[in-house]
């Protein structure tokens, strides 16, 4: 599940400078301060999405980010629940189409873990 939310940070925050979050089941927020974009994060078996939202284009966009060099699977859509059922058939067809031909899928891997710290 992705919640998204939208924060102004004080009363004199303009469009520009809004601050786009985004939570996830457990808790992660990640974000940014560009207009144009918006950063969230799916997971559907394994394989995390990576979704940008572009504000001119007025669309979502997911890739994977945890199957190595190699992309194996992109959705597109408006909304969330879209994107959310984008993904996971993405990611169904490519795991389908790897069993119809015999090819052994790429499997998700974890991903680095970045930590923050200051002085």
């Amino acid at each position: 599940m992705l919640a998204l939310r939208l924060s102004k940070g004080g009363s004199t925050s303009s469009p520009r400078t809004e601050r786009r979050t985004a939570a996830t089941t457990n808790g992660t927020e990640v974000g940014c301060d560009n207009e144009k974009t918006l950063e969230l994060m799916l997971e559907y078996k394994g394989y995390i999405g990576e979704v940008v939202y572009d504000d001119e284009a007025e669309i979502l966009h997911a890739r994977v980010i945890n199957s190595g060099p190699y992309p194996i699977a992109n959705a597109e859509a408006t909304d969330v629940e879209g994107i959310k059922r984008e993904f996971r058939i993405s990611i169904d067809v490519y795991l389908d189409g790897c069993a119809e031909f015999g090819i052994e899928p790429i499997a998700p891997t974890a991903l680095p873990m970045t930590v923050e710290t200051s002085n």
